[in-house]
């Protein structure tokens, strides 16, 4: 019988907290859509509204505060 339902493992993201990352990295890294990330309340640097990039450092300050 099939296995249905079952998500692979899979090793967890790592970025130092100097990298420069796209709206699909820091998506990926928590695990949500990029529309998602689009409407937290993370700093980020935007060009347009194509070209935005946020530091590891503010990605993991968001997720400090919002684990307290």
């Amino acid at each position: 019988m099939a296995d249905v339902g079952l998500v692979e493992a899979r090793a967890p993201i790592a970025y130092p907290p100097d990298a420069i990352l796209t709206q699909q990295q820091v998506a990926e890294w928590l695990g949500v859509s990029v529309r998602t990330v689009r409407k937290l309340p993370i700093k980020r640097w935007s060009q347009s509204r194509r070209l935005v990039r946020y530091l590891a450092k503010h990605v993991l300050a968001y997720i400090e505060e919002r684990a307290t």
